[in-house]
C-alpha cells in the first residue's frame, strides 16, 4: 500500500493527460513491480515503464500512474547523470524506482529531512560520507561529509602516522569502527574509497570498509584477500559479485583502494588505476545496514594495518575523480 504523504514539497498539478488517484491510498498492481517509473515534472505526472522479460525497460507499455508527486523521496545519483528515486514504503515492503528529473522538480521534491544541518562546506558532488580521522581523541569518527554519518570507535588506535594527518590503527583481532545506518548511505549506485598502510596480511578477506554483514554484504572494500591481492564485493540484484586481483600492495607501504558501480559494471582500482571490471546490473537494493571499517563484531576478516581518508559516494567516481581524491585530504 502506497500512502501519500505532505513531508516533501508537492508540485501544483497542472492539467494533464494523468488520471488523479482516487483515494490517499495507493494500491499498484503487480504489473507496477519493477518498473521504471518517469515524472514530468511540467504536468506533475508520474508515468510508469514495465520492464521486460530480460529487466529492460518497455517503452511501448508507458502509462500514467500518479498525477500527485507529493510522496516521499530520496535523491540519488546515477550512471546517466542526475537521477530521482521514489522510495514507496508499504505493506509490501520498499521498493526503488528511477525517475530522470529537471532540476525544478528535483527540489521541490526532495526529502529535506534526510540532509542534516552542518557547519562543513559542501563536499564533492554525491559525497555522503568521509572520514579523516582527525579528530585527536574520543570515541567517535566524524563524518566530514556534512550528512552527520558518524562513527563509534571499538578499538582501534589513533595514530599520527595517517595519509594524511592521523589514521585508525586496527590490531586484526577486535578492531573495528560502526557507522550506523543512514538513509544518505542507502544508494543504488556507490563509490568508496579508502588509503591503506597493512601490518600483514593473511589467508583471508580483510575488511578495509563493508556495508552490510559478512552474511548478506550490499558491498565491500578488501585491501587484501586469500589471493593476497585487494579486492571486493558487491551484490546488485542480490547476486554476489566478487572481485580479486594479483595487483598485490605491500606491507608498511600506503595504497589507495576504490570500489565503484554505475549500474552497469564494477570496478576495481589501486592507486587510482583499474586493475578488474565485472558486469553487473541493476541497483544494489538499499536497505538498513551499518557501514563498518576494518571489521565487525562476527571477529572475522578483521584488518591489520591502518585505514585513513574513506570517502563514501552515492554514484560512481571516474578515473579522473579518483584520481583527484587520492590528492584531496580530508578535513
Amino acid at each position: 500500500m502506497l500512502r501519500r504523504t505532505t513531508t516533501t514539497g508537492r508540485l501544483s498539478t497542472l492539467a494533464s493527460s494523468c488520471k488523479p488517484p482516487e483515494s490517499d491510498t495507493i494500491s499498484p498492481p503487480d504489473r507496477y513491480r519493477g518498473a521504471l517509473f518517469f515524472a514530468d515534472s511540467i504536468r506533475g505526472c508520474i508515468w510508469s515503464m514495465p520492464l521486460d522479460e530480460q529487466g529492460e525497460p518497455d517503452p511501448s507499455r508507458t502509462e500514467p500512474f500518479l498525477s500527485d508527486l507529493s510522496m516521499p523521496v530520496k535523491l540519488y545519483t546515477g550512471p546517466e547523470g542526475d537521477l530521482l528515486y521514489l522510495s514507496f514504503t508499504g505493506a509490501n515492503g520498499g521498493s526503488l524506482h528511477r525517475v530522470p528529473y529537471r532540476a525544478p522538480a528535483a527540489t521541490a521534491l526532495s526529502d529535506a529531512s534526510d540532509t542534516a544541518t552542518s557547519t562543513h562546506p559542501p563536499g564533492p558532488r554525491g559525497l555522503v560520507a568521509e572520514y579523516g580521522f582527525n579528530e585527536g581523541d574520543g570515541e567517535v569518527a566524524v563524518d566530514s561529509g556534512g550528512h552527520r554519518n558518524h562513527g563509534e570507535l571499538s578499538g582501534p588506535l589513533r595514530v599520527s602516522g595517517g595519509r594524511y594527518g592521523d589514521g585508525l590503527w586496527f590490531d586484526g583481532v577486535d578492531d573495528w569502527v560502526e557507522v550506523p545506518a543512514s538513509r544518505s548511505l542507502a544508494a543504488p549506485w556507490f563509490t568508496v574509497e579508502l588509503w591503506t598502510l597493512p601490518s600483514s596480511f593473511r589467508d583471508r578477506w580483510q575488511i578495509g570498509a563493508l556495508r552490510g554483514s559478512q552474511r548478506d554484504i550490499e558491498y565491500g572494500l578488501y585491501p587484501s584477500t586469500p589471493d593476497k591481492g585487494p579486492g571486493a564485493v558487491a551484490t546488485p540484484r542480490r547476486h554476489r559479485n566478487e572481485l580479486t586481483t594479483d595487483e598485490f600492495i605491500s606491507v608498511d607501504e600506503w595504497t589507495h583502494l576504490a570500489l565503484t558501480y554505475d549500474g552497469r559494471a564494477l570496478r576495481l582500482y589501486v592507486n587510482g588505476t583499474q586493475v578488474r571490471e565485472q558486469e553487473a546490473r541493476g541497483a544494489v537494493w538499499p536497505s538498513d545496514p551499518a557501514l563498518w571499517f576494518g571489521g565487525t563484531p562476527a571477529g572475522e576478516d578483521l584488518l591489520h594495518g591502518i585505514l585513513d581518508e574513506i570517502g563514501v559516494y552515492n554514484r560512481a567516481l571516474s578515473p579522473a575523480e579518483i584520481a583527484k581524491d587520492m590528492e584531496r585530504p580530508v578535513d
